[in-house]
Parts: C-alpha cells; structure tokens; sequence
C-alpha cells in the first residue's frame, strides 16, 4: 500500500494545524488553572474600581463642603449686616433716650419719654438677638448636614482634612520665614 506524496503532506500540513490547535487549547487551560495570575488580575481590576470611587467621592464631598462653606459664610455676612442695621437702630434709640433724660432733666421734655424710647431700645435688642439665633441655628444645621455626610462617606472627608491640615502646616511654616 502506497500513500502519495500529496496525500502526505497535507496529512502532515493537518497534523501541524492539530497540534498549533492543541497547543492554544492547552494554554488556554493553563490559564484558567493560574489561580495566582488571575486573583492578581482580579485585585487590580478592584484597586482601580476603588481609587476611581474615591477620588469620586472625595471630589463629591469637596463641593458639598464647598457649597456648605458658601452658604454658611452667605449667612453670616447676611447676619452681620442684619446686625449692623439693628446696631445703628439700637444706637439711635439711646440717643434719643439720651436727649429724652436730658430735656426731662432740664425740664423741657419732648413728645418722647424716657420710658417709650427704652422699650423701643428693648425691641431692638430682642429682635436682634432673635435674628442672631436664628442665624446661629441656620450655620449649625448646614453644619450638622456636613457632619452626616462626612460620617457617611469617612474616606473622602478623612482625605479632604488631610490635604486641608497639609495646607494649614505649608501656610504656618511660610509664615514662619
């Protein structure tokens, strides 16, 4: 029994592509026992989910800080001006409770008396004390609303302090020159 020439080379042209075939099949294999190799794989893939969460995050919680900053200081400008108002009112109040005395002194008296003016004195004072608690009980809940948030999400406010303590620590020690 003869076999031709053509016949075996294409016999052994379909035993090579069998065993390149069985190769691959056999790495592939190989790979998928390599417990080691693919944990490894697996962690990076979790480490890069992780990092990009954090900085996600942590950039989440730097504008809520941001926005809380911004509407505690809004306030407390508001306040402040609120409070200037009421302290020219209250400071012409005494005034004129000042001249009220005086012209009862000298006997002349006004429309006013003394007792009027320093009741109107009086609600000033209470209702800027009012306004000031109420300012106050404003900045503590936006406050108290950073305090939830940062308890929520620990990592990116622990993050945010520190970069917020090395700022702090570069500023001291420039002055310090």
């Amino acid at each position: 029994m003869s076999v031709d020439p053509d016949d075996k080379k294409a016999l052994a042209a379909d035993i090579e592509q069998a065993r390149e075939e069985l190769a691959e099949t056999v790495d592939a294999l190989v790979a998928k026992t390599d417990v080691k190799r693919r944990v490894g794989e697996k962690a990076e893939e979790v480490k890069a989910e992780v990092k990009a969460t954090v900085a996600a995050k942590a950039q989440e919680a730097k504008e809520k800080v941001g926005h809380a900053k911004d509407t505690v200081v809004a306030k407390a400008a508001e306040a402040k001006e609120k409070v200037a108002e009421k302290a020219v009112d209250a400071k012409d109040a005494a005034v004129e409770v000042k001249e009220a005395a005086a012209a009862k002194v000298r006997g002349t008296g006004t429309g006013a008396t003394a007792g009027t003016l320093a009741d109107k004195g009086q609600d000033l004072t209470a209702q800027t004390k009012d306004l000031l608690a109420g300012q106050a009980l404003t900045a503590k809940a936006k406050a108290d609303q950073v305090v939830v948030t940062a308890k929520r999400n620990p990592v990116p406010f622990a993050v945010l302090a520190a970069a917020l303590a090395a700022v702090i620590a570069l500023i001291l020690r420039n002055r310090g020159r």
